[in-house]
């Protein structure tokens, strides 16, 4: 393996699955501008990360670490915080095993600090979404730009209105702002990146690098696009605990409790109630707390709601199977 550059950038993959990972290391070979140093966290994977990464290591200043304990199965931000830990860079960005980016990014990024004069504790790119699931003419994707400047609350309310959205991949933070924040843990991150983000904002506002761009890859492969009962009621728990977070999040902000209410509720419910899976009693519970502690709801009203929403999906899946049967 090639010895470490001094760069101001370093950059993190935290590690398991190896089906892009060649793609995702091959975009940074291609960087116009190679000065950052790459870490790769190997999360104990049964797949040959090792060996992929060793194909890079005359291409790109690359240090490979490989734990043997499967953390990212307990704990995936616990992976990624043990990843950023092996870096010493001032300016750092967790990047996926299974996105790519645009041959000038780096160099973009460069370009913007100066410009700016690192007068910001977080640049972020635009994305294209990679759909990868097999359908036959599936296409990228682009996501609606970013504002050029963005407060981390303007930037949290734009994502609990479904305006907008952000994933970690494309964030490039200070290490002083990651080490004063801090990353929520909820699991399996979701909502880690959001609420991470509206944190580095929270003091300076966000500014976007208008182009190259970052590919978020959408695909079976990943959490994003697993549809698993299990995944998906941890994917509950992590909305509960997100909206406490962005409820404090919020009043800390100075926003009216009535109006932080409306959107937090809002967004709870237009997250949870489409997913047509059947509500466990846990969700109830986080559900009554939230209304109790911030909605200005009782509890029992809030049960009611989530009780008489699987009451409408077990009628709905009980019709559903009887014309299957008569058909």
């Amino acid at each position: 393996m090639n010895p470490p550059r001094p760069a101001p950038l370093g950059i993190v993959i935290p590690a398991y699955k190896t089906k892009f990972l060649r793609t995702a290391l091959q975009s940074f070979a291609a960087q116009t501008d190679q000065r950052f140093q790459l870490y790769v966290g190997d999360d104990a994977s049964p797949e040959p990360v090792e060996t992929i990464v060793h194909e890079f290591s005359r291409k790109i200043s690359i240090r490979y670490q490989r734990y043997n304990e499967n953390l990212g199965r307990k704990s995936l931000v616990s992976h990624w915080t043990r990843c950023l830990k092996l870096t010493s860079e001032p300016w750092l960005w967790i990047f996926a095993d299974d996105d790519f980016l645009e041959p000038g990014c780096v160099a973009a990024f460069y370009a913007e600090l100066e410009k700016s004069a690192g007068q910001h504790d977080a640049y972020r790119f635009n994305t294209v979404i990679e759909k990868t699931s097999g359908a036959p003419g599936e296409t990228a994707v682009e996501r609606p730009q970013h504002p050029e400047l963005q407060s981390g609350r303007d930037f949290l309310c734009d994502q609990l209105r479904g305006q907008h959205n952000c994933n970690m991949q494309e964030i490039i933070f200070s290490r002083a702002a990651w080490e004063r924040t801090g990353i929520p843990d909820f699991p399996l991150a979701w909502f880690a990146d959001d609420a991470f983000i509206a944190n580095l904002g929270g003091e300076r506002p966000l500014r976007t690098i208008a182009a190259p761009r970052i590919h978020w890859r959408l695909s079976r492969e990943n959490i994003s696009g697993s549809n698993s009962l299990t995944v998906v009621r941890q994917k509950f728990r992590a909305a509960a605990q997100f909206v406490h977070w962005a409820s404090e999040f919020l009043a800390a902000q100075k926003m009216a409790a009535p109006a932080a209410a409306q959107l937090t509720q809002h967004w709870y419910f237009n997250y949870l109630l489409p997913q047509e899976i059947f509500l466990d009693s846990e969700c109830i519970r986080a559900t009554q707390e939230l209304s109790r502690r911030y909605w200005g709801r009782s509890a029992g009203r809030a049960r009611l709601k989530l009780v008489a929403f699987n009451a409408r999906l077990l009628a709905k899946k009980t019709v559903r199977a009887t014309r299957r049967k008569l058909s």
